[in-house]
């Protein structure tokens, strides 16, 4: 039978939007702010942006990988790490700048990297990894360090024949979280700041890493293979009992607690680049706040409308007179005939990612439609679905398959397929 339904390509955004990654984000103290590092402007460097995702800022502007910001109390100043004014990328150094990026001062300068600083609840004192520089075929091998604010003073926490990272404090200050590799894989660990005494905390077969204290002191949030693929998973420190909150993203780097404890901060892979993403600290409300845009939605723009020709045009051998195309809430069926476009609203998509049953003519739903999330920004869709028929299209009934991408705005189908058989799994 004649396909009345096309493909609508991820390239579509790459060639609307430079790509780039944005990663490592962490609230300010009040909530109103995020800092993160991105390579949108070309090289890695610490950014600020509305809780929403909006108002971008750039605050630093040096060569090399400026990286892991975190607010200080109070969110009058930022600390970081930056291989600023070296020659090579291993020897990292911490510095601490005011909060719109004026006044850089570098508290921490021993040879090697130093990275991943978190401040106290107090401010008082900055946790922080450091490793000799990486020696060909050895790595790096990571100590946890405490500094003062001012940097004068240094204390080493631990001394292992392992690595120890990404340390988090507790929010009363007295222990720091982190994971260690005493096995060969990453878990987590409590340490006591006083004594030095070290617990294990809910190990598993796989890769458990980059903890989050929460504001309460009661969960901790962080990063595990556990499952499979490298999703946030939230512990609770006093019995141990774990919750997965997000199934099938590729999370990498520390996540972070809103300061009244509701939503999570992280950053996961998108098509190879980091983009930060924010969800409920009970695992609800997934939602991404970095990325680059689509074009705006509601209408059809002038570059969708010259796109769905082309594409239509391209794949005449293959008997295809349209496309799909979602904006906001609404699916779209673009019909292409004689180079006009005409939008007709199929389904509509909840931002959640699950399709309703809200029908209209010339494509209805027979049934409940099955959605298979892959993972944040991608589903595969299947629906029965029976065809009323148009002018060189009889009636009929068969099975429609989609594959949706989250943008920036919304969910846009990304490739769909329409047959009188069960379709084979559309692939990514």
């Amino acid at each position: 039978m004649r396909s009345v339904l096309a493909v609508l390509p991820l390239a579509l955004a790459a060639s609307l939007a430079d790509s780039w990654a944005d990663a490592w984000p962490q609230w300010s103290p009040d909530g109103s702010q995020i800092v993160f590092a991105s390579t949108r402007d070309g090289d890695w460097e610490i950014y600020t942006m509305g809780a929403d995702g909006t108002n971008p800022q750039r605050l630093t502007h040096s060569p090399g990988r400026d990286a892991h910001p975190m607010f200080m109390p109070g969110g009058r100043r930022i600390v970081f790490q930056s291989p600023r004014g070296h020659a090579v990328a291993d020897q990292v150094d911490l510095y601490l700048m005011d909060a719109d990026g004026r006044h850089p001062r570098r508290i921490v300068a021993a040879p090697g990297f130093n990275g991943v600083p978190v401040p106290s609840p107090d401010g008082a004192w900055i946790a922080f990894q450091r490793s000799p520089r990486a020696r060909a075929g050895a790595g790096y091998h990571w100590e946890l360090f405490l500094v003062d604010s001012a940097g004068r003073r240094e204390r080493q926490l631990t001394a292992n024949a392992w690595s120890s990272q990404v340390p988090t404090w507790s929010p009363d200050g007295g222990r720091l979280a982190f994971h260690a590799d005493p096995e060969g894989r990453n878990q987590l660990f409590v340490l006591e700041v006083t004594s030095g005494a070290v617990v294990p905390l809910a190990p598993s077969a796989g890769d458990d890493n980059a903890p989050a204290w929460s504001p309460d002191g009661r969960s901790l949030a962080f990063v595990s293979t556990r499952d499979g693929a490298r999703d946030v998973y939230r512990v609770e420190v006093a019995s141990g009992g774990v919750t997965r909150l997000t199934t099938g993203l590729d999370v990498w780097g520390q996540p972070s607690w809103s300061p009244d404890g509701t939503v999570i901060l992280f950053s996961a892979k998108t098509a190879g680049l980091d983009q930060i993403y924010a969800i409920g600290a009970h695992g609800a409300g997934l939602r991404r706040l970095t990325g680059p845009p689509l074009e705006a939605e509601g209408v059809l723009a002038d570059s969708l409308r010259r796109f769905a020709v082309e594409m239509v045009q391209r794949l005449r051998d293959r008997d295809v007179d349209g496309v799909i195309a979602l904006y906001g809430d609404t699916l779209h069926f673009v019909h292409v005939d004689g180079g006009q476009v005409i939008p007709w609203s199929v389904l509509a998509l909840s931002m959640r990612g699950y399709l309703s049953t809200a029908t209209s003519n010339p494509l209805s739903l027979v049934g409940e439609p099955g959605v298979t999330i892959i993972d944040a920004d991608n589903a595969v869709v299947y629906a029965r679905h029976r065809f009323e028929g148009v002018p060189g299209h009889p009636p009929h009934e068969g099975v429609w398959s989609g594959v949706l991408h989250r943008f920036r705005e919304g969910w846009r189908i990304v490739h769909s397929h329409s047959s009188d058989t069960e379709p084979d799994a559309p692939q990514l």
